[in-house]
């Protein structure tokens, strides 16, 4: 192997290698600093190999000339085909030793790349190459995977998939994870190499740092964050109850109740939205934002029966009847999975009662949607019980027409 200094311009730089490209700033800034460190490699045509960031990042500061070293492909495939006998590589590696060796068969065979003539990929002497790279055939080979997968008797996918695995994880993050287990875990890897580049180099840092054990435990801790910060900022919205709305008839709510008892980080509702404590949604003036004499119809879920009479009293409201919302899928329980929700309905005042024909079935049969999202079937029911009355939606998540809403989910 021997080292020049290559003509930027007299490159060839694959097409599929292009597609594959990131963000070359920081390389430029670091080569503008302290220089290449490493040279780009290139075959003796002139093709590059590996250091196509480093290739960019000289082209972006207007270098002419780049250090780099020509390698003899025969030789180099014949190195690499003798390290892939090697049982003791970890997946890693062996990604990396695939991903070269397929960049220096597509180097050699331009065609093979774009999966041309796949019937023919027969005809080539697969025992041959890495002896004779270039094969006596004169045909043109099959991809690189079904020539590999025969070579090293694997299958197509597996090579196709650790060869993935190498070209989509960049090079400062496998050399972050490479002697940390998942280095050996091959599905892991594999996940690894699907997440965006600024996730894979998070989860780096976890492992490297011992805040997690895995890459699921990364994933799950980066996802808890990210629902934390939108809550956060869910949060901001809080307001207080606007006077300006007015007073009104019709009050619907669904507080975001607290649980106490989530065993899993997936499954508690804070993960969802803010909740507030039951003193936090005694203490809201709904008796300010209701007219004297009015409606309330109040979401609650069976465990949370008990506080719920409690806030219809600090409300100032008295529980009259409920109705049932029975789901089409069931949910967790401790004691009993839940299937359903409850809407208490509390009066305040004389209020009329709806008429005969607009009172609906205690039972509203509806499917589940999102979390926390109600039916818009329930909010019909309202809308024909008290057709002529202003109504205001508490901890609305979507405005519906006709309804005043507020909530910190509320669209403005």
């Amino acid at each position: 192997m021997r080292t020049i200094q290559a003509e930027l311009h007299a490159v060839t730089v694959p097409d599929n290698r292009r597609r594959k490209s990131g963000p070359v700033s920081a390389i430029a800034e670091s080569m503008e600093r302290v220089g290449l460190i490493n040279p780009i490699t290139l075959t003796k045509d002139l093709v590059l190999v590996s250091g196509l960031h480093r290739f960019e990042a000289a082209q972006s500061l207007g270098w002419e000339r780049i250090d780099a070293r020509i390698i003899d492909a025969d030789a180099r495939l014949v190195e690499i085909d003798e390290n892939l006998c090697r049982n003791e590589l970890t997946a890693l590696e062996r990604a990396e030793h695939r991903s070269e060796r397929k960049r220096l068969y597509e180097a050699v065979y331009p065609e093979a790349k774009h999966g041309r003539n796949q019937h023919t990929r027969a005809s080539v002497d697969t025992s041959r190459i890495g002896n004779d790279f270039r094969s006596s055939t004169r045909q043109e080979p099959g991809s690189y995977s079904s020539v590999a997968a025969a070579k090293e008797g694997v299958t197509d996918r597996t090579v196709r998939l650790s060869v993935a695995i190498a070209e989509n994880i960049p090079e400062d993050v496998r050399d972050e994870i490479r002697d940390l287990p998942i280095a050996d875990n091959q599905k892991e890897l594999s996940r690894l190499s699907k997440l965006a580049e600024p996730e894979q180099r998070e989860v780096a840092r976890m492992l490297v740092a011992g805040e997690v054990d895995d890459l699921r435990a990364a994933t799950g801790a980066m996802s808890r964050r990210e629902r934390v910060s939108r809550i956060a900022q869910i949060e901001e919205g809080n307001r207080p109850l606007p006077e300006a709305l007015g007073r009104f008839p019709v009050v619907l709510a669904d507080p975001p109740w607290r649980y106490e008892h989530s065993k899993t980080s997936n499954r508690e509702i804070e993960n969802h939205y803010p909740t507030m404590s039951l003193d936090e949604i005694k203490a809201l003036e709904v008796s300010g934002l209701a007219t004297d004499d009015a409606v309330l119809f109040l979401w609650t879920t069976s465990p949370k029966l008990a506080e719920s009479l409690e806030v219809l009293a600090s409300w100032g409201f008295v529980y009259r009847t409920c109705w049932v919302w029975v789901k089409d899928r069931i949910g967790m329980g401790y004691y009993a999975r839940q299937r359903h929700e409850l809407v208490l309905i509390a009066t305040r005042g004389s209020i009329p009662v709806p008429i005969p024909s607009a009172r609906p079935d205690s039972v509203l049969e509806a499917p589940r949607g999102k979390h926390s999202a109600k039916p818009a079937a329930a909010y019909e029911r309202i809308e024909a019980m008290y057709p002529e009355y202003r109504k205001v939606e508490l901890f609305s998540r979507t405005p519906r027409e006709g309804w005043a809403a507020w909530g910190n989910q509320c669209e403005q």
